[in-house]
């Protein structure tokens, strides 16, 4: 079979995504995370992406060539375990049908390795298909969080709670084992899964060079001046979910020390990123507490192509997560030259090189970090040198290289589907 063929979709790489019933939108952010194992195969790929979206709400957004919506639409997708079950089963038949209809070569799923993991593997599995996983993140914590919000006193039961983790870890320990192959975007997991399965690699994320870069200074200081009348205020910069998994208390707590040693008019803390169920108005009425709020500002969502403009004005980027695999949101700031200080959990020492791009502070310490972001901010030079640093480090995680990973993989599996 030849899959370098441009003029029919019969003679291209055909994939199947499975993906959350929420993640259709924002349709910038779906494409992103399609494009960091895609990239390098577009020419020569059709790419059907199987999720859902709400009959209430309008039709769902087109993609770009070489992805494909299919929709599994239900009358609401919300925070219950029951919905999301028949949203999962609904998958499974759906997907079967569009294997069946469009010859694909290869189910994945680039998040959710174990609900949508275990849907990908159903369909491969029935339908003689083989199955890649990309495992991004442990799903059990927000999963605690799931439960614990669907408003039921069943699932508010610690017992129960057990028991739930306990079938969460055996069901992920078989699914590792029987999955073609496993990627993982962070080194963590990956020393994790491979004490179960030896088809396995790691492959860090890419950032794009081209988009995230140092823009022009005059660009950049028209945009400081519409969102602070003081053009000498230093700007720290979250980008991220408003969850407590990112460690927004601390980052706020932090902040308030910073606030009262380094003085009320000389800072200014910009959270970029939506809050999950009620947690932004939470984080808003803590910085009221804390006495912070005149000198936060909460801007929500923001266009992935738009946050380059809020990197390029930041002084520090900080991102005080309990658990991160590898973040793109430091790598986006390394690339516009920004100094990053992260806990040092995860990938974050992979990507953070003390003392030379940043600094790594251990997590749930307000104390600490506020120690150090005093200090980058007290040495303007230490701090422009490790700007420097950043955008020279960051380059080894180009799209083109990374892409190239990914692409082997799925290419070898498919040569395996034909033998």
């Amino acid at each position: 079979m030849n899959f370098d063929s441009k003029s029919s979709v019969s003679n291209k790489i055909r994939l199947l995504f499975v993906i959350g019933p929420k993640d259709v939108l924002p349709s910038d952010l779906l494409i992103k995370k399609l494009n960091e194992i895609t990239v390098e195969l577009k020419e020569s790929s059709k790419v059907y992406v199987l999720g859902g979206y709400p009959k209430a709400r309008s039709a769902p957004p087109d993609l770009p060539s070489p992805f494909e919506l299919r929709m599994i639409r239900m009358k609401a997708f919300s925070r219950n375990p029951i919905t999301m079950i028949m949203y999962l089963v609904f998958c499974i038949f759906e997907g079967i049908k569009l294997v069946k209809e469009e010859d694909i070569h290869v189910i994945m799923c680039y998040g959710g390795h174990v609900h949508l993991g275990l849907v990908a593997y159903i369909i491969s599995r029935l339908t003689r298909r083989k199955c890649i996983v990309r495992v991004s993140a442990d799903f059990l914590i927000p999963l605690y969080f799931l439960l614990k919000d669907s408003g039921s006193f069943f699932f508010e039961n610690n017992l129960f709670l057990n028991v739930v983790s306990l079938i969460y870890r055996r069901l992920e320990t078989f699914l590792f084992k029987h999955f073609d192959w496993i990627i993982t975007q962070g080194p963590m997991d990956f020393i994790k899964v491979k004490k179960v399965t030896s088809k396995i690699i790691f492959i860090p994320l890419w950032v794009d060079l081209e988009r995230f870069r140092p823009l022009d200074e005059e660009f950049v200081k028209r945009f400081k001046e519409s969102l602070t009348d003081n053009d000498e205020v230093k700007i720290l910069l979250f980008v991220g979910r408003l969850h407590p998994e990112k460690g927004v208390r601390t980052l706020l707590e932090a902040f308030r020390a910073v606030v009262e040693s380094y003085g009320r008019s000389k800072v200014l803390l910009i959270l970029v990123g939506m809050g999950i169920a009620n947690y932004m108005e939470e984080y808003k009425e803590t910085a009221i507490r804390m006495e912070v709020a005149d000198r936060t500002r909460f801007i929500g969502y923001v266009p992935h192509d738009e946050l380059t403009k809020y990197y390029n004005i930041a002084d520090l980027y900080i991102l005080p997560s309990l658990r991160e695999e590898w973040s793109n949101t430091i790598m986006e700031a390394m690339a516009c030259k920004v100094p990053v200080i992260a806990t040092k959990v995860g990938g974050n020492p992979y990507l953070v090189v003390e003392g030379k791009t940043g600094f790594l502070v251990p997590p749930k310490n307000p104390r600490r970090l506020a120690e150090e972001i005093m200090f980058v901010l007290d040495n303007t030079s230490l701090a422009k040198k490790m700007s420097e640093n950043a955008i020279l480090e960051i380059k080894e995680y180009s799209k083109d290289k990374i892409g190239k990973l990914h692409k082997s993989v799925i290419l070898n599996v498919i040569k395996t589907e034909f033998k």
